[in-house]
């Protein structure tokens, strides 16, 4: 059929991210946890077909990126809190320390290009 064919598997581990957490109080009772974010997962396709039309080679392309739709995140909220009523694991106030506020890398992705060459 005269097709190429790619794959790409692109796998890591979680970025190590600071939380900061003032919930003993504030000023020098503030301390900073390390923590692990999620791991990263992703796998593209990739299909091309080259085609001859008289004096053209036109090279048609279809690339998926993130053909499973893993979620991977890679910001994530990084302020403990203050002192009062402790709501997480680092004793702040804040609860969503910790949890994912962004994304590293697309969501499934597909692409389509047409190449000319004369």
């Amino acid at each position: 059929w005269g097709m190429v064919l790619g794959a790409k598997a692109t796998a890591g581990p979680g970025t190590q991210f600071f939380i900061t957490s003032c919930g003993d109080g504030w000023g020098d009772k503030c301390k900073r946890y390390l923590a692990d974010g999620n791991a990263f997962e992703q796998l593209d396709l990739m299909v091309s077909k080259e085609i001859k039309v008289v004096a053209y080679k036109l090279t048609f392309r279809l690339d998926i990126l993130n053909v499973l739709n893993k979620t991977n995140y890679g910001k994530f909220d990084t302020w403990g809190g203050g002192p009062g009523n402790p709501q997480n694991a680092w004793g702040g106030d804040n609860p969503n320390a910790g949890k994912p506020m962004g994304l590293t890398g697309p969501m499934r992705t597909v692409k389509l290009g047409v190449k000319v060459d004369f």
